[in-house]
């Protein structure tokens, strides 16, 4: 597969820039159809070092997308990363009141769901394309 250049936007920060490919994406929602989610894209470099790119999606009035950039020398240490990262970081939900609170847990208990799930998808993707690629040399 041939090596493309990339700019990966990380919030509040200068891009990161490589040359590598695309291992895999991946996104835990709709747009079309839910107001918030996650999209994960996993590139590797021609150094054979792993970036992660995140963003949060959202439609809600209140919130921002977010990029955020993982970078790792293996599949374990992004795992590592991945699953230490707080999903909810950038969310935030339903105004304060006694009104919203089932709900803001309901949302809070679903994003940490859809992202655990993304991010279970993605490795196990990564995981086998990284060792395929070992074995062949």
């Amino acid at each position: 597969m041939k090596n493309l250049a990339f700019s990966i936007p990380q919030s509040g920060e200068m891009p990161y820039e490589f040359v590598g490919r695309v291992l895999t994406e991946a996104r835990s929602f709709d747009l079309s159809q839910l107001d918030r989610g996650y999209a994960l894209t996993v590139y590797i470099d021609r150094d054979d070092q792993l970036y992660a790119h995140l963003v949060y999606h959202t439609r809600w009035k209140y919130e921002t997308e977010t990029d955020t950039v993982f970078i790792a020398d293996d599949v374990e240490q992004l795992a590592d990363k991945l699953l230490k990262y707080d999903p909810l970081t950038h969310v935030v939900g339903y105004p304060p009141g006694e009104r919203f609170v089932e709900k803001q847990k309901r949302l809070l208990a679903w994003l940490t769901l859809e992202y655990k799930a993304l991010v279970g998808r993605v490795l196990a993707v990564v995981a086998g394309k990284t060792a395929t690629e070992d074995e062949q040399g």
